[in-house]
Protein backbone atom coordinates (compact mmCIF):
# COMPACT_ATOMS: atom_id res chain seq x y z
CA UNK A 1 0.00 0.00 0.00
CA UNK A 2 1.36 3.43 -0.94
CA UNK A 3 2.15 6.09 1.65
CA UNK A 4 -0.72 8.26 0.42
CA UNK A 5 -3.22 5.42 0.95
CA UNK A 6 -1.87 4.71 4.44
CA UNK A 7 -2.11 8.39 5.39
CA UNK A 8 -5.65 8.58 4.02
CA UNK A 9 -6.67 5.56 6.14
CA UNK A 10 -5.21 7.25 9.25
CA UNK A 11 -7.01 10.51 8.39
CA UNK A 12 -10.33 8.76 7.76
CA UNK A 13 -10.16 6.96 11.10
CA UNK A 14 -9.30 10.25 12.82
CA UNK A 15 -12.20 12.12 11.22
CA UNK A 16 -14.72 9.44 12.13
CA UNK A 17 -13.46 9.33 15.72
CA UNK A 18 -13.25 13.09 16.34
CA UNK A 19 -16.14 14.47 14.32
CA UNK A 20 -19.57 13.06 15.02
CA UNK A 21 -21.15 14.11 11.73
CA UNK A 22 -24.08 11.91 10.78
CA UNK A 23 -23.47 12.68 7.11
CA UNK A 24 -20.94 10.48 5.31
CA UNK A 25 -20.29 13.21 2.71
CA UNK A 26 -18.97 15.54 5.42
CA UNK A 27 -16.58 12.87 6.68
CA UNK A 28 -15.27 12.33 3.17
CA UNK A 29 -14.90 16.05 2.46
CA UNK A 30 -13.01 16.76 5.67
CA UNK A 31 -10.86 13.63 5.34
CA UNK A 32 -9.93 14.67 1.80
CA UNK A 33 -8.99 18.16 2.91
CA UNK A 34 -6.86 16.94 5.83
CA UNK A 35 -5.24 14.31 3.61
CA UNK A 36 -4.17 16.93 1.06
CA UNK A 37 -2.72 19.13 3.79
CA UNK A 38 -0.82 16.25 5.39
CA UNK A 39 0.58 15.00 2.08
CA UNK A 40 1.83 18.51 1.28
CA UNK A 41 3.50 18.67 4.69
CA UNK A 42 5.10 15.26 4.18
CA UNK A 43 6.56 16.40 0.84
CA UNK A 44 8.25 19.50 2.26
CA UNK A 45 12.06 19.49 2.34
CA UNK A 46 12.30 18.85 6.08
CA UNK A 47 10.20 15.67 5.71
CA UNK A 48 11.65 14.22 2.51
CA UNK A 49 14.43 12.21 4.15
CA UNK A 50 12.19 10.57 6.75
CA UNK A 51 11.38 6.88 6.53
CA UNK A 52 7.82 5.84 5.73
CA UNK A 53 7.15 4.83 9.34
CA UNK A 54 8.45 8.21 10.54
CA UNK A 55 6.15 9.97 8.07
CA UNK A 56 3.16 7.96 9.31
CA UNK A 57 4.08 8.81 12.89
CA UNK A 58 4.38 12.48 11.94
CA UNK A 59 0.95 12.34 10.29
CA UNK A 60 -0.57 10.86 13.46
CA UNK A 61 1.03 13.57 15.60
CA UNK A 62 -0.21 16.31 13.27
CA UNK A 63 -3.74 14.91 13.54
CA UNK A 64 -3.44 14.85 17.33
CA UNK A 65 -2.54 18.54 17.22
CA UNK A 66 -5.47 19.17 14.88
CA UNK A 67 -7.80 17.48 17.37
CA UNK A 68 -6.41 19.51 20.28
CA UNK A 69 -6.85 22.75 18.33
CA UNK A 70 -10.35 21.79 17.28
CA UNK A 71 -11.41 20.91 20.84
CA UNK A 72 -9.74 24.05 22.20
CA UNK A 73 -11.73 26.14 19.72
CA UNK A 74 -14.96 24.62 21.02
CA UNK A 75 -13.90 25.21 24.62
CA UNK A 76 -13.23 28.90 23.90
CA UNK A 77 -16.43 29.24 21.89
CA UNK A 78 -14.71 30.09 18.60
CA UNK A 79 -16.17 27.05 16.79
CA UNK A 80 -19.84 26.24 16.39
Amino acid sequence: MALSEKVFRIVSDHVRRVFKYPIEREHDRLAGQLHRELMLALKRPHSRNLSESAKLSLARRMLDLHEIGFNDGFARGTKK
